[in-house]
C-alpha cells in the first residue's frame, strides 16, 4: 500500500495513472482546494494542518510508504486550521520555513519517518525524470580566479515566439546576443522554422530572422520534438495560423508541465474551428476554416507558454489572452516588445 499525497498541477494525475497501471494498492491524501480526486473511492480530502488525520488514515490502511506529487502553496501559519498533531508539529514546520521551502518538505518527511512511514521519490514511477549517468559531473573550484567580461547569450526558447511572429507576418527582426554555436537545446528553433520559410542569418552575436519570399509552404509537416518539447506550443500555433496540416511527436513530458499542455492546446485550438487530435505523446491539427473567428478568448491555465505561444496569432485575428500576466515567469517584458512592434494591445487591470 502506498499513500499518494497530492497537490495541484497535472503531475499527480500522471503519477496516479502509472500507479494504477502497475496495479498497486494505493490511497490518496487530497490536499487540492478543488478536491480534484474526490471521485476516487480511495481518496481522503484533508487540509494541510491535519497531520493527525493524515497519519491516522495512513496507519489505519497499513500504509508504510508515501509519495508527494503536485504543488501545495505555503500557507499563512497564523490562519491555518490545525488538529492536535498539527499543533504539536507546527513549531517545527515554522522553524523550517525560515530556511526555505525545501526545508519545510524535509521536515515533513522527517515527521512521517518518525511514524515509520517512509517517503519514496516520484522518480519511482517517472524514471525519465532522473539524471542518467554522464548527465552530471563533479567540478572542483579553481583557486586562481581571474576577472573577465562575458556576454551572456539570450534565451532561444523566448526567441521562438518572435520566430512565430515573423512566420505569420513576414516582418524582419534583429535579435541580439545569439550564437550560431549555441549550447542551448532550443537553438534548434532556427532550423525548425525553416519549415515555415523563416531564415536565420548570424552576424557576430546577432541574428536576423526573416521569411523567404520564394519559400513554398508544405501541405504537411511532421516534427519529432523529443529533445525540444517546450517549442511544441509555439510551433503548433504557427501551423494553425498558416493553416498547415501538422503533427508533432515526442511530447511525452508535456502532460507534466505547468499544466497538461496537450489537453490545453486541444481546448484552445478547437476554438478556431480546427480539428485537433492528441494522445500521450503527440498532437496533430488539420481542416482549418477559411476565416478564423474573432475575439476568441485564450485560456492560459497558469502556464506562461500558453499566453506566449498564442499571442503571435493576433497579427491575423483579434484575440483575448486571459491572465496575460502569467508571462512574468519567463518573459516579463514580452508585451512591451509587442507594443514596440506596433501590436495593438489592450490590458484589463
Amino acid at each position: 500500500m502506498i499513500g499518494l499525497i497530492f497537490g495541484e498541477t497535472s503531475f499527480p494525475i500522471e503519477i496516479l495513472r502509472k500507479v494504477k497501471k502497475k496495479k498497486l494498492n494505493y490511497l490518496i491524501i487530497d490536499l487540492t482546494k478543488s478536491k480534484k480526486f474526490k471521485k476516487d473511492k480511495k481518496s481522503y480530502s484533508v487540509t494541510i494542518g491535519q497531520f493527525g488525520k493524515i497519519i491516522n488514515i495512513l496507519k489505519k490502511n497499513k500504509c508504510k510508504k508515501i509519495l508527494f506529487a503536485g504543488k501545495v502553496s505555503k500557507p499563512n501559519f497564523s490562519k491555518i486550521k490545525l488538529d492536535l498533531k498539527g499543533i504539536y508539529y507546527i513549531p517545527r514546520i515554522i522553524k523550517a520555513s525560515k530556511v526555505g521551502d525545501a526545508a519545510i518538505l524535509k521536515e515533513i518527511i522527517n515527521i512521517f519517518n518518525e511514524q515509520s512511514i517512509k517517503t519514496v521519490s516520484s522518480v519511482t514511477f517517472n524514471p525519465e525524470l532522473s539524471l542518467k549517468r554522464g548527465n552530471y559531473s563533479k567540478i572542483k573550484p579553481n583557486k586562481k580566479v581571474s576577472i573577465k567580461n562575458y556576454s551572456v547569450e539570450s534565451d532561444w526558447s523566448s526567441a521562438s515566439y518572435l520566430y512565430s511572429i515573423v512566420a505569420l507576418s513576414g516582418i524582419e527582426l534583429n535579435l541580439s546576443s545569439f550564437k550560431s554555436n549555441s549550447l542551448q537545446g532550443d537553438s534548434k528553433i532556427s532550423k525548425l522554422y525553416e519549415n515555415f520559410g523563416v531564415k536565420t542569418y548570424f552576424k557576430n552575436d546577432e541574428i536576423i530572422i526573416k521569411r523567404s519570399k520564394s519559400h513554398r509552404m508544405k501541405k504537411f509537416i511532421e516534427l519529432d520534438l523529443i529533445e525540444n518539447p517546450d517549442l511544441a506550443q509555439t510551433i503548433i500555433v504557427t501551423s494553425l495560423g498558416l493553416s498547415i496540416h501538422t503533427k508533432l511527436t515526442g511530447l511525452n513530458t508535456l502532460k507534466i508541465k505547468e499544466t497538461d499542455r496537450l489537453v490545453a492546446l486541444k481546448n484552445e485550438i478547437s476554438k478556431f474551428n480546427t480539428d485537433v487530435i492528441i494522445d500521450d505523446k503527440s498532437i496533430e491539427i488539420n481542416n482549418f476554416p477559411k476565416v478564423f473567428p474573432e475575439n476568441i478568448e485564450i485560456d492560459t491555465y497558469e502556464d506562461h507558454r500558453m499566453a506566449l505561444a498564442f499571442s503571435p496569432l493576433s497579427v491575423l485575428v483579434k484575440l483575448v489572452i486571459n491572465d496575460y500576466g502569467v508571462i512574468s515567469k519567463s518573459f516579463p517584458e514580452y508585451w512591451t516588445i509587442l507594443q514596440k512592434l506596433n501590436f495593438d494591445l489592450e490590458f484589463d487591470n
